[in-house]
C-alpha cells in the first residue's frame, strides 16, 4: 500500500516514454519492463485504481507500434490482463475498462493479430460481456468493444468460428 503512489507514478514515466514508436518496441522488449506494466495493469484490488490505469494506458501505447502488436497477442500474461481490464465491473473502473479496450481495439487492426485475439478464451468472453453492458455510463466502452469485433470479423477464420460457436447466430 505505501508503494503505490510511487507504483502509479513511475508507470506514468513510463507511459510518457512509449509516445515514440522507437521507444514503445525497445519497451516492449525490455522485459523487466513489460513484465511491471502487464502485472500492474492486471491488478485487481480496489486500491490498485490508478496503478491499473497507468498500466493500461501503457499498455495502450504500446499496442499503436506496428511492431509489438503480434508479440503482445502472443503474450498470455498480455491478453489475460487486457480481459481483466475489460471485464472490472466496479462503476469506477470504466476508464479501465475502456483503456483496455482501446489496447484491444489497437491490436485488433493488424490482420495477424485478430485470430489470437479471438482465439484466446478470457479475451473473447471479456470482448463479448464488454458489447452485453447495459449500464448508460458504458455506451463508449461497448462501442470500442464493437469495434474490435468488426476489426476481428475482418478474417474469414473469425466469420467462421462465430457462426459455427456463437448461439445467437446460428438462430439468425
Amino acid at each position: 500500500p505505501e508503494g503505490r503512489p510511487c507504483r502509479v507514478r513511475a508507470l506514468a514515466a513510463l507511459g510518457n516514454v512509449a509516445h515514440p514508436n522507437a521507444n514503445k518496441v525497445e519497451m516492449w522488449n525490455h522485459l523487466a519492463t513489460r513484465d511491471a506494466i502487464v502485472h500492474c495493469s492486471a491488478l485487481a484490488a480496489p486500491a490498485d485504481r490508478k496503478c491499473r490505469e497507468q498500466a493500461l494506458q501503457s499498455l495502450v501505447h504500446l499496442a499503436y507500434a506496428d511492431d509489438n502488436r503480434v508479440p503482445m497477442c502472443d503474450h498470455l500474461a498480455t491478453m489475460q490482463a487486457l480481459a481483466v481490464g475489460i471485464a472490472l465491473a466496479a462503476p469506477d473502473d470504466r476508464t479501465c475498462r475502456e483503456l483496455a479496450l482501446t489496447a484491444l481495439a489497437n491490436l485488433s487492426v493488424s490482420e495477424d493479430t485478430r485470430i489470437p485475439i479471438w482465439s484466446d478464451p478470457a479475451t473473447r468472453r471479456a470482448l463479448v460481456d464488454g458489447i452485453a453492458l447495459k449500464a448508460s455510463g458504458d455506451r463508449k466502452c461497448r462501442v470500442r468493444a464493437f469495434g474490435v469485433l468488426e476489426n476481428l470479423l475482418e478474417d474469414p477464420q473469425v466469420i467462421a468460428d462465430v457462426r459455427a460457436n456463437v448461439p445467437a447466430v446460428r438462430a439468425a
